[in-house]
C-alpha cells in the first residue's frame, strides 16, 4: 500500500498516527527529531533502519518553481544523504503495510525503550550532531559518539550547550539556550577529535546561516 505525507509533517507524530491505524513502515524512525521532508532529505535513520527504505516517490519544487516528482528508481539513498538536489521537498509517498496496531505499538515501545536507555531523549537536542566517519586506519565506518567519548569529551560544556554524558554524539541545550553555542561546541569537538585521532567529523545537522546558504553534510 502507498501513503502520501506532506514534507512539513512531524515525523514522530506521523509514525504514531500510522501506528494507531495499524500502518507499518516508519516505526524504525522512533525518536528521530525531524520533519518528514528533512528526514527524507538526509535519509534519516539509525540502528533500526533508514527512512529511504520506505520511500516510493518524492515531489520537489525545483529552483525554477516547477514541481518535479521522482520515483524510487530515480532516487538514491546513501548513508545520511540522497541525490535530491531540488531546494524544497513537497511531499513523499511511502510504501507501507497493514499490521496489528497492538503489535505495532509494542514494537515502537521496544525501540523507544532502547533509545531512552542510550540517548538523551528527555532533553533538548537536534539528534546526532555528526555523521559516523570512516576511520582512515581501517577504512570502516565507526561511531562518532564512541570516538568523542574515547577522546574524553563527554560532559564538555560551552555556554548553554553540553556534550551529552549519555551519548556523546548528542549535544543538549538548556532552556532558552543559543544555537550558536551548539555550533561553536561542535567546532570545538571536531577540532579536538581531529587533533587526537586524525579523524575529521562532518556535521549531520544542517546549519542555516543568514549569510550563506545551508549545505547538507556541512564539512
Amino acid at each position: 500500500e502507498l501513503v502520501r505525507v506532506g514534507a512539513g509533517a512531524d515525523l514522530a507524530r506521523t509514525l504514531m498516527d500510522f501506528a494507531r491505524a495499524g500502518i507499518a513502515g516508519l516505526e524504525s524512525l522512533m525518536g528521530v527529531p525531524a520533519s518528514i521532508g528533512g528526514a527524507v532529505r538526509m535519509n534519516a535513520g539509525g540502528a533500526y533502519g533508514e527512512i529511504g527504505n520506505a520511500v516510493h516517490a518524492v515531489a520537489c519544487l525545483d529552483g525554477g518553481g516547477d514541481v518535479r516528482v521522482y520515483g524510487a528508481d530515480q532516487l538514491r539513498f546513501d548513508y545520511r544523504s540522497t541525490n535530491i538536489v531540488d531546494p524544497i521537498i513537497l511531499w513523499t509517498v511511502f510504501r507501507v503495510t497493514q499490521e496489528n496496531p497492538v503489535a505495532l505499538r509494542e514494537r515502537i515501545k521496544e525501540i523507544a525503550a532502547y533509545k531512552k536507555r542510550t540517548q538523551p531523549l528527555g532533553e533538548k537536542s537536534a539528534g546526532c550532531m555528526y555523521r559516523n566517519p570512516i576511520d582512515p586506519a581501517t577504512g570502516e565506518r565507526v561511531s562518532a559518539g564512541k570516538i568523542i567519548d574515547e577522546v574524553g569529551l563527554k560532559g564538555l560544556r560551552h555556554g548553554s550547550a553540553t556534550v551529552s554524558t549519555r551519548h556523546a554524539n548528542f549535544f543538549t541545550i538548556e532552556r532558552n539556550g543559543r544555537a550558536r553555542d551548539a555550533i561553536e561546541l561542535s567546532d570545538l569537538v571536531r577540532a579536538r577529535v581531529l587533533d587526537a585521532r586524525g579523524i575529521e567529523l562532518r556535521r549531520e545537522v544542517v546549519v542555516w546561516d543568514r549569510a550563506t546558504p545551508p549545505r547538507i553534510g556541512d564539512a
